[in-house]
C-alpha cells in the first residue's frame, strides 16, 4: 500500500480509516467512523502545509507536507469527502504572522521606514530653517554625507520588505547586510539602524531553508 510522503509522517489511506508512520516508526490508527473533522491548508512556496484528523475524543493526529504534496493531499480530501460526507472538512487560509510572517523582519521593517521618514522630515526641515549662506552651506554638506547612508538604508528596507512578504531568505539576508552597510557609511548615527540590523538577522536566521 502506497503512502503519502510527509515532512514528519507518512500517510495511509485505508479502508477502515487513516494511519500514520512516525520518522521514529510510530504508528497511529483512526477509524473513519472517529473522525468528526478533517482541517488542512495547502503548501505554498517554502511554506509547508498541514492535514490534522480530529476524532470524536478530539485527539488530534498532524501530517505537515511540501508543496509538491499538494495534489496527493487534494486528491485524498475530495475522495474523503465523497466516501465520508459527515465529516466536517475545513480548509485553511494562509497562514500570516502566526503562521509564516517573520515577526523579526516585520520589527526591523517597521523601525527602518519610521527612521526614513523621520530623516525626510528632519533634514527638509533643516534645509528649510536655514537663512545664511554659510548654513545653508554646512547643511548641504551634512546633507551629502548622510545621503548614501540613506539610500543604503531606503535600499535595505526595499529587499527587507521584499523578503518579509515574499518569504525568500535571499531578499532578507541582503537587507540585513544593507542594513549593515548603512551602519558603516555614517557610524555617528548607528543607534538608528542597529535594531533594523540585528533584528534583520535574527528573522533570516528563522526563515525556512
Amino acid at each position: 500500500m502506497s503512502g503519502i510522503k510527509g515532512t514528519n509522517k507518512e500517510l495511509y489511506a485505508k479502508k477502515s480509516g487513516i494511519s500514520t508512520l512516525s520518522t521514529m516508526g510510530k504508528r497511529t490508527d483512526i477509524s473513519y467512523e472517529n473522525i468528526k473533522r478533517i482541517e488542512y491548508l495547502f503548501a505554498q512556496d517554502k511554506q509547508p502545509g498541514y492535514i490534522v484528523f480530529i476524532s470524536l475524543t478530539n485527539q488530534a493526529e498532524k501530517v505537515e507536507f511540501k508543496q509538491e504534496t499538494n495534489d496527493e493531499i487534494l486528491s485524498l480530501v475530495n475522495t474523503l469527502k465523497k466516501k465520508f460526507p459527515d465529516i466536517d472538512y475545513e480548509e485553511h487560509e494562509e497562514r500570516m504572522y502566526h503562521s509564516g510572517l517573520n515577526i523579526f523582519l516585520l520589527i526591523s521593517l517597521v523601525i527602518g521606514i519610521l527612521y526614513l521618514i523621520y530623516s525626510l522630515f528632519y533634514w527638509s526641515g533643516a534645509f528649510g530653517g536655514e537663512e545664511s549662506l554659510a548654513g545653508q552651506i554646512g547643511i548641504g554638506i551634512a546633507t551629502a554625507l548622510v545621503a548614501p547612508h540613506l539610500i543604503v538604508t531606503a535600499l535595505a528596507a526595499l529587499f527587507n520588505a521584499l523578503g518579509l512578504f515574499m518569504r525568500k531568505r535571499a531578499f532578507a539576508l541582503t537587507g540585513a547586510i544593507l542594513y549593515t552597510v548603512a551602519v558603516i557609511l555614517f557610524p555617528l548615527y548607528f543607534m538608528f539602524v542597529i535594531i533594523e540590523v540585528i533584528f534583520s538577522f535574527i528573522g533570516f536566521a528563522k526563515m525556512p531553508k
